[in-house]
């Protein structure tokens, strides 16, 4: 990926050369570069001197942007930009876009809200950056405006972003730039896998640390205490180190080894207790679950089926088809709007009268969010949960299906609240693909806000027949379990009991 003449084509900065894998950077010709992984790591220097080789080398016809989450952040670009460009480059604070010496242009702008993308349509430019992306929760505003990287004169386009680990884009970015492949080993993704499986993007990660920035570490040695001092263990190894096997900020700890079962292997026994949970949505995605409940009262999401842009009885016929057991679920739960009344037609029947009239019963589900985010980190814990203290097995987990791989994925990328750590940070799930967002997370919460009740299994009836299929399946459950879970009504007892 390194070529030698990369910084000879940013030599028009003399005082800053491209150094470590900033030269990386400037000689990649993947079109999708994640860069960064540390604090202190020179990543905005690095997207700054990636324009410079760019405008150098194409002249007017370069055309690049930055993006940052907010308006304010913008000033610590600008800064770093007068830094580098200035004396060599125009600034026109007005525009706040930087002209080259051969007539490039690069401007500074944000991107807070989806919409922002919006203001952009028309536009063309040959570099897209996004500086500290882990700021996003959502990669949707991003990946909007990929919509912009084009050239009529044939100038090779090109998108870089920087992050560390940790902050509300930890799971995004994991997923696609560093799960996929070792760095600096190019891989392809699939953007749109279920319209054109043939469609790839070429991407890359370009790891950098506080390592590869000599002038810090000479000048400010005393920078790496100061990380340290920041937080806990694991904050530390995130910020210096790159480490993006921490937490990152997630609200809850899931591990799928330990959270992904297989299905039951002759179906769920009849005598377990089923019941669903719905989040109801139409610009936004709509979720819905079912549940299986054992007798030590261990909780199994069976499966996770989602729509868009569905009308209530769409929603009813869809959850009929695809839900196999939808006669058996005992109770319902969902989230109060499917209460409200239509501004515009109080006579209208609500969701949950339509659900009723169908023969789907919806009951009021607790939708406490700081209660509610502390039972669900109790139903998954599995750490030291033993009667000696010793790892267990979680009382809720999820049966392996494809629905509940992609909630598990979506639940897996949510992050505490910044300004309220008690709390899960709200996000909506990408409009078109519905990947990401809290709809699985809201659904599961309020699913086990309702303290579900162990069942009583046949094999305890002293009447019943130790060879009906009943006692078998029981029987084969039991076996199939190496630790049975404590038993109990629920892990919280905060959670209003319905």
């Amino acid at each position: 990926m390194t070529t030698a003449t990369a910084p000879e084509r940013a030599s028009q900065v003399a005082k800053f050369q491209a150094v470590g894998p900033q030269i990386d950077l400037l000689g990649c010709p993947i079109e999708d570069v994640f860069y960064g992984g540390a604090r202190g790591g020179m990543k905005t220097y690095g997207l700054i001197l990636d324009f410079v080789a760019h405008a150098n080398q194409y002249g007017h016809v370069a055309r690049g942007i930055i993006f940052r989450r907010t308006y304010d952040e913008l000033e610590e670009i600008e800064r770093i930009c007068h830094e580098v460009l200035g004396g060599v480059w125009v600034w026109i604070a007005g525009r706040r876009t930087w002209v080259s010496p051969k007539g490039g242009t690069l401007k500074l702008r944000y991107l807070e809200l989806d919409k922002d993308a919006d203001r952009y349509q028309g536009h063309q430019y040959t570099k897209l950056y996004f500086d500290e992306a882990g700021q996003f929760a959502s990669p949707r505003p991003i990946d909007k405006l990929f919509g912009t990287l084009r050239s009529p004169e044939g100038v090779p386009c090109s998108r870089r972003l920087t992050g560390n680990p940790g902050g509300p884009g930890h799971g995004w970015l994991k997923a696609r730039y560093i799960s996929p492949s070792a760095p600096w080993k190019p891989f392809s993704y699939r953007p749109q896998p279920e319209l054109q499986p043939h469609w790839t993007l070429q991407a890359v990660f370009i790891p950098a640390t506080l390592d590869d920035n000599p002038f810090l570490m000479q000048n400010d040695p005393g920078y790496e205490g100061r990380l340290a001092a920041a937080g806990g263990p694991e904050l530390f190894r995130a910020w210096r180190f790159g480490d993006w096997d921490v937490t990152g900020g997630a609200a809850l700890e899931i591990v799928p080894a330990k959270h992904i079962v297989p299905p039951f292997p002759h179906g769920i026994p009849a005598f377990y207790d089923l019941f669903g949970c719905f989040d109801w949505g139409y610009a936004h995605w709509w979720v819905f679950s079912w549940y299986a409940v054992n007798e030590d009262g261990r909780v199994f999401c069976c499966d996770t089926i989602r729509g868009r842009r569905m009308r209530d009885p769409e929603i009813i016929v869809d959850i009929k088809r695809r839900v196999p057991s939808w006669k058996r679920l005992k109770w319902v739960w969902a989230g109060h709007d499917c209460w409200n009344k239509q501004k515009m037609d109080e006579d209208a029947p609500t969701t949950q009268e339509r659900f009723a009239d169908a023969g789907i019963l919806l009951s009021k589900a607790n939708t406490d969010r700081i209660m509610g985010l502390r039972n669900l980190r109790e139903w998954l814990a599995w750490k030291a949960v033993g009667p000696n203290k010793e790892d267990d097995d979680p009382r809720f987990v999820w049966i392996d299906t494809p629905g509940n791989r992609r909630a598990v994925a979506a639940i897996q990328s949510i992050v505490t609240n910044p300004d309220d750590p008690e709390d899960a940070l709200k996000t909506n799930a990408d409009s078109e693909t519905g990947a990401g967002g809290d709809d699985d997370y809201d659904q599961v919460r309020y699913a086990l806000a309702s303290r579900p009740r162990a069942v009583r299994s046949p094999w305890q009836d002293e009447s019943t027949n130790a060879w009906s299929r009943e006692a078998l399946e029981a029987e084969a459950q039991a076996q199939r379990k190496h630790r049975r879970p404590r038993r109990g009504k629920g892990p919280s007892g905060d959670v209003v009991d319905w």
